[in-house]
């Protein structure tokens, strides 16, 4: 019988064999192709990857108008028979639009193959994009962003992003109710022509890929046209550390941003930096954790993120906070920054700390959906192809003197932004 009194054996990480991935490119229009194979499974993954997210439009709100409209109409198929199609095909569609990449994901049995592939294609090929679907999107995404408006955290985060960034950078826009009003119809479909070519796709299958499945993605997307690709230059950021104190009376909670722009996924100290944002306030044993919600009790939750994007990166801590409490709250934020700028942690906490992160590592390969996430993140930032294994052993070697010496050169709190609200 199981003596759940002792603890399971743990194990080294000396290294992890992930499935291999064979990349290809399209015939007569060059898209890349990447093929994950896993034929005990009677399911595939189709993912489409375009270089066309939110930074690159010219009116709010329509970078994420385009992906999600897609399935709305096309000049085959309204959106009631695509949708019919979908589901009498078992297939789950799914869209996403970040700051620098736009995605549709589909996951079918191999035997729809040849339904869906067909619709995908259409779809990225004649999407029309119908006026009465456009105004329910608008109303829609009016009523999600009118909730929002009524969040802390949602106006925290917004205001803190427009502070690093600039209002008028491509990164630190946030939707309004105004400029939702103001896209059009022209704009979508300005958007989808410039934006929704083979030179801004990538096309990512896993699963039960097999030789058919390959030649079907081929035929059905290998025709799509390769126009000539935007010539879009990132705008520089000019950063000063701003603090902000938006004051509403009715308010229990306050919500608090603190932070700074960040390098990215690039930089030869990230790997270790996200250790170091792990020990802050990246797990539920950390020390913001700890101190904040387990010996003060004042939030229920309150996390430190390292996010990379295309062009930088950002570094932030999140919490909610009772609004009474908010400047405690500040105060012991800034507290735990300087103690590890200043003391070493302790060998305990950062082998709990490298344990949790190479779980996290291990976890993240389980299995053929799982790895091409892994995959799709190496390919969007061109990552060598022993990065995960660099990552592995840079969180197993990384030692306190280092730790520390990271704290003391990134997370000066002299060019901290501080965004409150509440």
């Amino acid at each position: 019988m199981l003596d759940r009194k002792v603890a399971p054996p743990t194990f080294d990480i000396d290294t992890f064999s992930p499935l291999v991935a064979q990349k290809s490119y399209l015939p007569y229009n060059g898209i890349p192709f990447v093929r994950l194979v896993n034929f005990s499974i009677d399911l595939v993954r189709l993912d489409i990857r375009l270089l066309a997210g939110s930074c690159f439009q010219n009116r709010q709100s329509v970078a994420r108008a385009c992906i999600k409209l897609l399935s709305e109409g096309t000049k085959l198929h309204t959106a009631e028979i695509i949708a019919e199609k979908l589901d009498s095909a078992g297939a789950y569609m799914e869209t996403n639009c970040e700051r620098d990449y736009a995605s549709l994901t589909v996951y079918f049995p191999t035997k729809s193959a040849e339904v869906v592939l067909s619709l995908v294609a259409n779809m990225l090929t004649e999407a029309t994009f119908p006026q009465e679907k456009i105004l329910l999107f608008k109303q829609k995404i009016k009523s999600n962003l009118a909730i929002n408006l009524e969040k802390n955290a949602y106006l925290a985060y917004c205001k803190f992003i427009e502070s690093v960034f600039g209002l008028n950078h491509p990164y630190g826009m946030s939707a309004s109710m105004e400029n939702i009003d103001l896209f059009s119809r022209e704009d979508l479909l300005s958007f989808y022509q410039n934006y929704y070519h083979a030179g801004n796709i990538r096309v990512f299958a896993s699963g039960n890929v097999d030789d058919n499945i390959c030649s079907l993605i081929e035929k059905k997307f290998g025709q799509i046209p390769k126009n000539q690709s935007q010539n879009f230059i990132f705008p520089d950021s000019d950063h000063e550390s701003v603090s902000c104190h938006i004051e509403k009376d009715k308010s229990v909670q306050s919500s608090i941003v603190i932070g700074k722009k960040f390098f990215n996924i690039y930089h030869q100290d990230w790997i270790a930096c996200k250790v170091l944002g792990t020990i802050l306030g990246g797990y539920f044993g950390s020390r913001l954790m700890t101190n904040i919600r387990e010996n003060k009790g004042l939030a229920y939750g309150i996390y430190a993120r390292i996010a990379s994007l295309k062009n930088c990166g950002l570094f932030y801590i999140s919490a909610d906070v009772n609004k009474d409490k908010m400047q405690l709250a500040v105060n012991e934020i800034y507290k735990e920054i300087e103690l590890l700028q200043n003391k070493p942690v302790d060998n305990d906490e950062l082998n709990i700390v490298k344990s949790y992160l190479l779980g996290n590592i291990l976890r993240s390969f389980d299995g053929v959906f799982s790895q091409i996430e892994r995959i799709i993140e190496q390919d969007d930032y061109q990552l060598s192809d022993d990065y995960y294994l660099t990552q592995i052993n840079t969180v197993k070697s990384i030692d306190a003197e280092t730790i520390e010496a990271l704290a003391k050169k990134y997370l000066s709190l002299s060019d901290m932004t501080e965004i409150l609200v509440g």
